[in-house]
């Protein structure tokens, strides 16, 4: 009994391992309308990106989250390493939130951990392995340059301000620049002397607003900018082998 539940274990983790690793190698956009999530979810075996339009978005992480003298304004904000500033300062300052602990404690207190948990994480649990899944949330100002997905699926919802988001799948990464240079910059930016083979390098842009999400399927880059400082709420849904997977990478 016991050697049969261990060949269970390991089956269905090398299937996880399996279907985890599939990635698609075009640029496809999928839509689903008025909100619907659960049709979003119904598209998640293409492994395309997919926008739901029509989505009601909570009224958090705006500027009036921020102003001075609101609970939030004083908790600092870290940027690329440097000395805390309190948060009200991104209000003035071209400061992104490129800390994910600084970004994870914003969502936490400002309730959109917890919004998250009651309303975005119901729907993906409506899957088959739904009760393995769980969220984690993070609230961002500003441009941020890319990276990469690991979560089972990633989600940008628009609180302030629209976005240009650019995508590129996962086989393009052998056209960025190497190493990790191409960490939070921007394709848009890069340039022979630093990208060999940028002549090979396709992306596409979208323009996500509020009211409307970007679904990401793991193994994808992204950055996005907006006009002044964009809040944007990010929300990663995760199996137990992406939790691995941001880990590793």
């Amino acid at each position: 009994m016991f050697l049969e539940f261990i060949i269970l274990i390991a089956t269905i983790f090398i299937i996880n391992v399996f279907f985890y690793k599939q990635t698609v190698s075009e640029y496809k956009i999928l839509q689903a309308e008025n909100g619907d999530l659960i049709k979003a979810t119904e598209l998640i075996p293409e492994l395309s990106p997919i926008v739901v339009r029509g989505f009601s978005t909570p009224n958090l992480w705006t500027s009036e989250d921020i102003r001075p003298g609101s609970r939030l304004a004083a908790l600092p904000l870290i940027y690329d390493g440097f000395q805390p500033f309190p948060l009200s300062s991104a209000a003035t300052m071209d400061l992104p939130t490129k800390a994910p602990s600084t970004a994870a404690l914003i969502a936490q207190e400002m309730g959109l951990q917890v919004w998250a948990e009651h309303t975005i994480l119901p729907v993906f649990q409506g899957l088959w392995y739904g009760q393995l899944l769980s969220v984690q949330t993070f609230a961002l100002i500003g441009a941020q340059g890319l990276s990469q997905t690991t979560a089972f699926e990633t989600i940008l919802m628009p609180t302030e301000g629209d976005i240009l988001v650019t995508l590129l799948y996962n086989n393009m990464k052998a056209y960025c620049p190497p190493g990790t240079v191409w960490k939070n910059t921007f394709p848009d930016s890069w340039t022979k002397t630093d990208t060999p083979l940028i002549t090979e390098l396709q992306y596409i842009d979208i323009i996500v607003r509020k009211g409307n999400l970007l679904i990401i399927p793991p193994h994808w880059r992204y950055s996005y900018k907006g006009h002044a400082q964009p809040k944007v709420a990010i929300i990663e849904v995760h199996h137990p082998m992406s939790r691995i997977g941001k880990l590793v990478f």
